[in-house]
């Protein structure tokens, strides 16, 4: 892995986190709490869209990555076809769904009851065009990544990350009404549509050529195994979001809603640092892709480097919580600081590493194709932990929501790096019979 292609990762994920620090109180000042409500619910439902792409994206980087270097990388327009008649439909069947939900008076469900209902029924209908581009563009960005064209993909992350929050802010200037907000949402995911699909064309500029019958049939096979693996990512994208959010609502419900202010606030702090794991991992994954099983003594080293030099720096993140995280909240939150989310700060601190270590490891087991075995390990802890977090909750109050969330960790963490290991003595037994 290339220094420069995580420096180009991270500056991408940093850059749109300023630019929504320096909005967002202008945004919510200019537009009242019901206004910037809906359009806080707008970004969200733009940001959930990944799971609109039923994990192509990242099927199309694996795939095309663990190409790349052999005799099939004029296979990849192939991928690329394939991903995109499956993005095509998935992008559609959102859209109609989200145009239905217009029409048949969604716009009730929101509440903000200062806003006319034509306004919100217009915004709605607007973000039906904004899931299919996501959906569309992850396909684009999974080739990109797979070429390892970090620097271009970041740079567009920032222009779309400065425009979600600089376009409605310059907007809201000269209105406030939500149409024309969420107008600049869907605007600015329409021109990174174009430039996410010009980057991944050029890559493939030459490979493309017309369909035989026997290509037409490798299309459809190539269909059905980025659905396999996509559609397990699917899963874990959809039950991950729900439990890291049933906190909230529990707490809420069990406890009061203040308890909510004193988990949230550190939670979102301390977690912030995993930032750096997500840059990380990001580029890890079409670099492990890459290595073919006689590369095999390669990939287990670059594997267990990363994972002792990432999880080295969060467990230096978690001593220096340790001994200032209370001085860092008293800076962020003034004279409202409570002792108690000072301790819910240290004890999430403690899942850094091991946050780390799992994140590293999903994305090695996903590198071989095996995106089944993270879904099958996430489908099991779903019940149990919601038990735990509403057992936990109910005793402890939001100490105990934050002990469940390191508990949860630290067994993906153990689960995921012993697949990892299991993976790399398969690949060792393959590699030996091969030999």
């Amino acid at each position: 892995m290339r220094l420069s292609h995580i420096s180009w990762n991270l500056t991408g994920l940093v850059l749109p986190l300023v630019a929504a620090a320096l909005a967002v109180p202008s945004l919510l000042e200019r537009l009242g709490p019901q206004r910037f409500g809906v359009l806080a619910l707008a970004w969200g439902l733009i940001g959930y869209a990944s799971a609109i792409d039923l994990g192509i994206g990242r099927a199309v980087t694996q795939s095309i990555s663990s190409l790349i270097n052999t005799k099939n990388i004029k296979r990849e327009s192939d991928i690329l076809e394939a991903a995109l008649q499956i993005t095509l439909i998935s992008g559609f069947i959102s859209f109609l769904i989200i145009m239905l939900l217009a029409l048949i008076g969604a716009e009730r469900w929101m509440g903000a009851a200062e806003i006319p209902s034509a306004e919100k029924t217009m915004s709605i209908a607007l973000l039906a065009f904004a899931l299919p581009l996501q959906a569309i563009s992850a396909t684009y960005r999974g080739v990109n990544e797979a070429h390892l064209n970090f620097k271009k993909v970041s740079l567009l992350r920032i222009a779309l990350g400065v425009a979600n929050f600089g376009a409605p802010y310059v907007i809201s200037y000269f209105t406030v009404q939500l149409q024309w907000l969420v107008a600049s949402l869907v605007f600015s995911r329409l021109i990174s549509f174009f430039f996410y699909r010009d980057f991944a064309l050029k890559l493939i500029e030459g490979k493309r050529k017309a369909r035989t019958h026997s290509q037409k049939k490798l299309v459809r096979l190539l269909r059905s195994k980025l659905i396999k693996f996509g559609g397990w990512i699917t899963i874990s994208s959809i039950i991950n979001p729900v439990v890291n959010a049933a906190d909230r609502f529990l707490l809420a419900s069990v406890v009061s809603a203040s308890a909510v202010t004193i988990y949230v606030i550190p939670f979102e702090l301390t977690t912030q640092s995993l930032i750096l794991v997500g840059a990380v991992s990001t580029v890890f994954f079409p670099n492990s892709s890459r290595s073919g099983r006689n590369e095999l003594s390669k990939t287990k080293h670059d594997f267990f480097k990363v994972v002792g030099v990432l999880s080295g720096i969060m467990a230096c993140v978690t001593i220096g919580y340790f001994l200032i995280g209370s001085r860092i909240l008293s800076l962020w939150l003034g004279t409202s600081l409570n002792e108690e989310s000072v301790h819910v700060l240290k004890i999430i601190s403690i899942g850094l590493a091991p946050y780390a270590i799992a994140s590293l490891s999903t994305s090695f087991i996903h590198s071989k194709g095996n995106s089944k075995l993270t879904a099958l390990v996430n489908i099991v802890m779903f019940f149990p932990s919601l038990l735990l977090l509403y057992f936990s909750i109910k005793l402890f109050g939001p100490i105990g929501a934050a002990f469940t969330w390191v508990t949860r960790i630290v067994i993906e963490a153990i689960s995921f790096y012993w697949i990892s290991l299991w993976q790399i003595g398969l690949l060792s037994k393959a590699g030996r019979k091969s030999i």
